[in-house]
């Protein structure tokens, strides 16, 4: 989707929240269609919810550091990313 959300304008805090919000939207799906088909495991839940502090401390530290940030050098960084996996999927065929 980045390509997509850069190529529409989105930068900083509203390109991190757009993708934010798409990931949440695809993984509670995905939680509705294996919790309905009984193949989502008690264990899996469990952990998810153990790493919430973590994502919540990685999702605090992001914000100041995004906010630090130049609008160029952010689409430069997304940019960067997508190349290098871009050429490891191609490279290494996953």
């Amino acid at each position: 989707m980045a390509p997509f959300f850069l190529a529409y304008g989105l930068v900083k805090g509203a390109y991190i929240g757009t993708e934010a919000l798409s990931t949440v939207v695809m993984h509670v799906t995905k939680l509705a269609a294996y919790g309905g088909a009984s193949v989502l495991a008690t264990g899996a839940v469990v952990f998810g919810l153990a790493l919430a502090p973590a994502m919540i401390l990685g999702a605090w530290l992001g914000k100041r550091l995004l906010d630090r940030l130049p609008e160029r050098t952010f689409v430069l960084v997304i940019e960067a990313v997508l190349v290098v996996a871009g050429t490891i999927f191609l490279v290494g065929g996953a």
